[in-house]
């Protein structure tokens, strides 16, 4: 990425309220990304999607207690293992989701980068 690139860079944060849908059987609000996908793509600036856990990460984050400290207890390994698999199967359907709309897409797994 050039520097002029870099500087038009956007950090765009789609909360899981609105990348979920509890209508969806997979619980992706398709049709509100691909009007989103649209508006991105119009921009036409390079950019960085974050988006959040909605339907998958806060139910497990209210039930198991840890919504408001975000601390998961050693006795809670299986659960976040849990979750983090369900939040990597979310991502993957979006970004497909993103794909199918013509925006380039990929998955980041920021577990696996060297900060």
């Amino acid at each position: 990425m050039t520097a002029r690139a870099f500087e038009s860079l956007a950090i765009v944060k789609v909360g899981g309220s609105i990348a979920t849908a509890a209508a969806e059987s997979d619980l992706v609000n398709r049709p509100l990304l691909r009007r989103l996908a649209g508006e991105l793509r119009a921009a036409g600036r390079p950019l960085v999607l974050v988006h959040g856990t909605g339907l998958v990460g806060k139910p497990w984050a209210h039930r198991e207690g840890f919504a408001l400290t975000g601390i998961i207890e050693a006795t809670g390994r299986a659960t976040a293992l849990r979750i983090k698999n369900e939040l990597r199967a979310l991502d993957q359907r979006i970004v497909e989701c993103l794909l199918d709309c013509g925006l380039p897409a990929r998955g980041m797994d920021f577990e696996s980068m060297a900060f």
